[in-house]
């Protein structure tokens, strides 16, 4: 009996150390986890500091897999994410990545999803328990969004994104800091303190009474349009018109669903770059080659369009990216236009591109000379680069201070720079614009016997191509 009970004791024990044995290795394996996420985290930074974008993102992406089991760790992912994102001119997944940590996609690990993670569930839920980040909450990736946008100069796309996060949360404090990047209407600014702070308190009320039923077919129109269902997405697109009958980017995905996804174009300039999906040349594309065009995507910069070279055939062509500037975009299937309709298309960006060869080589000597804003345009460029010099060269000593003390005064000195980029970058528009608009000014002002004889013949192009799509 005694033996019984000493073979039993020394049973448990041996249980007992298997299973503490169990837990330190589960924690030293989840230690190595956090220790390794936290690595490629940094390294990331350095790959991108070095601007190599695409290595910084493919290492994040690598551990994202890993972060989700670690609710800080994938906040601080995916906030150096976005900076990646936005530095690639992927304004839509770093919005994303910035959807998803205020809507809390991250705020609990993520379930195991075999043995070997089911066994560390409890020192990482004894890890996410008491590892706490106060810098970090649910704006954490809309400040970082807001930062790397303010940094790559978009202010159009820095103003919307700032009245987007004001309608989140009015009373946030990053609402209240972004609300710096929304221009003031000149007129407003004439006007009475009392008046003023009425027209604010309007803005405010309206943005937080946001009609729920319009809020709710916008989010459904969001989701059919990801599945492509058309039928469900024209009947959001007439429950929002109903209420907001200017909405001009539902109403092109009107036009979108109306055609069932199908979108055509022709290429309008002469030797149009066309690129690979990883933005590499590929070829130029002559002017009036008809494109089936598979989609749209919208960048900080441009809008791009996914391609290939309509063949009139069912097998599956190569694809590449255009710029949209560089093409006449219509709805529809091109594979059901006629012929002698295609001709007719072709003609008209072939007679596009011409014309605009022909104005550029004959306004090459004469407009930029007789161009009132050239200075103008010269000297705002010139201060916003070099305003952007001085603050990677900063960047660039406080990064490489080896003292606490340097790197606060150069973190001091870059917080004394901020703000200065607004004001250059929106001067630059206004100067570029002026002198954009002047250029082209000056070059519808100039005239040839040849030039007349293009324009004469695109006019009876255009009214043809106008009989057939009535």
């Amino acid at each position: 009996m005694a033996d019984k009970l000493k073979f039993h004791k020394i049973t448990i024990n041996y249980l007992l150390i298997a299973i503490f044995a169990s837990l330190l290795v589960a924690a030293a394996c989840s230690a190595y986890q956090v220790w390794r996420i936290k690595n490629i985290i940094v390294q990331a930074d350095a790959l991108y500091k070095a601007n190599s974008i695409d290595a910084a993102l493919g290492k994040l992406l690598q551990a994202e897999l890993w972060a989700t089991r670690y609710p800080i760790l994938a906040v601080e992912l995916n906030t150096a994410a976005i900076k990646c994102h936005v530095k690639r001119r992927d304004l839509r997944s770093a919005e994303d990545s910035a959807k998803k940590i205020y809507e809390g996609k991250y705020k609990l690990p993520r379930k195991s999803r075999s043995f070997a993670e089911l066994i560390q569930d409890v020192p990482n839920l004894i890890a996410t328990a008491v590892w706490k980040n106060d810098k970090l909450n649910k704006f954490s990736g809309y400040e970082e969004l807001i930062t790397a946008v303010r940094q790559s100069g978009n202010y159009d796309r820095l103003v919307s994104l700032s009245k987007d996060i004001i309608a989140l949360d009015p009373k946030s404090e990053l609402s209240q800091k972004v609300k710096a990047y929304i221009p003031v209407d000149p007129s407003a600014m004439a006007q009475e303190k009392a008046v003023v702070t009425q027209q604010v308190a309007i803005v405010t009320n309206k943005i937080e009474e946001a009609p729920k039923t319009i809020a709710d077919h916008r989010k459904l129109l969001d989701r059919h349009l990801t599945v492509k269902a058309w039928d469900k997405v024209l009947k959001d697109c007439e429950a929002i018109l109903k209420e907001v009958p200017d909405d001009a980017q539902v109403l092109e995905i009107s036009k979108l669903a109306t055609a069932n996804g199908m979108r055509w174009g022709a290429v309008k300039i002469s030797n149009a770059p066309a690129y690979d999906t990883s933005g590499k040349f590929l070829k130029a594309m002559p002017a009036g080659t008809m494109l089936d065009v598979a989609n749209v995507i919208k960048t900080t910069r441009e809008e791009l369009a996914l391609c290939s070279v309509a063949t009139g055939g069912n097998s599956p062509a190569a694809t590449f990216l255009m710029r949209c500037n560089d093409l006449t975009v219509n709805f529809g299937d091109v594979n059901k236009i006629p012929e002698e309709d295609q001709k007719l298309f072709k003609k008209e960006a072939s007679l596009d591109a011409s014309i605009l060869t022909l104005r550029a080589k004959l306004a090459a000597s004469t407009i930029d000379s007789q161009n009132p804003f050239a200075a103008e345009y010269k000297d705002a460029k010139q201060a916003h680069e070099v305003y952007w010099a001085k603050v990677r060269a900063v960047q660039k000593k406080r990064d490489n201070a080896s003292n606490s003390d340097d790197k606060m005064r150069y973190a001091d000195e870059l917080r004394q720079l901020k703000g200065e980029d607004i004001r250059l970058g929106m001067a630059l528009d206004a100067a570029k614009k002026k002198y954009d608009q002047a250029t082209t000014s000056n070059a519808a002002n100039i005239k040839s016997p040849e030039l007349d004889a293009m324009l004469s013949e695109l006019a009876d192009v255009r009214d043809r191509i106008k009989s057939i799509t009535k």
